[in-house]
């Protein structure tokens, strides 16, 4: 590692790359601790990369605090008045968004938002790493600017199940998903969700539900989009993916199965403190028991299929 400074790939993507940022000794950067991993290894976030953090001072969970980076004997340096300074490290070479560049350098493709999230996708969909697909997908996401992650993210779920789309019917498709909160009667939009919905048995599927939130007395108080994740033959649920608004409150809500048991369910609540963090997971372990992993998660992360929930680690240099 170069000790003038590392380069590190901020997760705070603009819509047409990853803006990356130089960072050199002694520069000042933004700290976010989300969420304790035990014996002294948080997982935050600095400038936007998602990281681990080590110290053995105790952080706050939902903290934020600036601090200047140091780059001594290869290893990467937090320095603040927070942390011990002595002890607390990044480990940048566990960054998830490193290990992806790497995929995407072997691959031959340049590792930018679109294309990132189309490599997380890929692996929650259990698919081959084929560039030329992925520069095909890409090419076309970057018709629709601004909306390039979420079209690429449809394009490959369509690619997936074999269907067609003309670009009017994506963007008919894009507005109904993404406007779950308006009750719209669109007959041709309707037709487009069918399509979305169909099954390939011999692949996973994503199936998208729209739903209300309403009263005894026929008032709506909330719509949301419920996705679920249904594994080969539709018979088991990976993922179901929760997106609502209620009462003029947003939610987010990732929920992971395994052997047909939901092992982990991450959330992301924008309106609330974080010191309140942990009272809510104390409240949701309550309900539905100690052994469920509960994590706090960025709103990006969960957006979508949550695909950039996927985990990417190498070994000796392989992916």
């Amino acid at each position: 590692m170069n000790s003038n400074g590392v380069v590190i790939h901020s997760n705070r993507l603009v819509n047409n790359g990853v803006q990356s940022q130089n960072l050199q000794n002694g520069s000042s950067v933004l700290v976010r601790v989300a969420s304790y991993k035990g014996n002294g290894v948080y997982e935050g976030y600095v400038a936007g990369v998602k990281v681990n953090i080590t110290s053995q001072k105790q952080l706050q969970i939902g903290q934020s605090f600036p601090a200047k980076i140091f780059v001594k004997d290869g290893i990467i340096q937090l320095k603040s008045d927070i942390l011990d300074s002595s002890k607390a490290q990044i480990l940048i070479n566990n960054s998830k968004n490193e290990v992806i560049t790497q995929l995407l350098n072997n691959l031959g493709i340049s590792a930018d938002a679109v294309t990132t999230r189309i490599l997380h996708q890929m692996k929650q969909l259990e698919m081959k790493f084929d560039s030329k697909l992925i520069n095909k997908i890409k090419n076309a996401a970057l018709k629709f600017k601004g909306k390039e992650l979420k079209v690429s993210e449809l394009l490959l779920l369509l690619e997936e199940k074999e269907i067609n789309f003309t670009e009017e019917e994506l963007l008919n498709l894009l507005a109904q998903i993404e406007d779950y909160s308006q009750q719209n009667k669109n007959q041709n939009k309707k037709e487009n969700f069918k399509e979305l919905n169909k099954f390939n048995e011999k692949k996973q599927n994503w199936i998208f539900l729209p739903f209300e939130f309403v009263s005894y007395n026929d008032n709506v108080l909330g719509n949301g989009i419920l996705k679920l994740l249904l594994g080969v033959n539709s018979k088991i649920i990976e993922m179901v993916n929760i997106e609502t608004v209620y009462k003029n409150h947003e939610y987010n809500f990732s929920l992971l199965f395994e052997n047909k048991k939901c092992s982990k369910i991450y959330f992301n609540i924008p309106e609330m403190k974080y010191n309140k963090i942990d009272i809510f997971i104390d409240m949701l372990k309550s309900k539905i028991g100690k052994n469920v992993q509960i994590e706090y998660k960025e709103k990006e992360e969960l957006s979508g299929t949550s695909c950039l929930t996927e985990e990417f680690y190498s070994l000796h240099g392989e992916v």
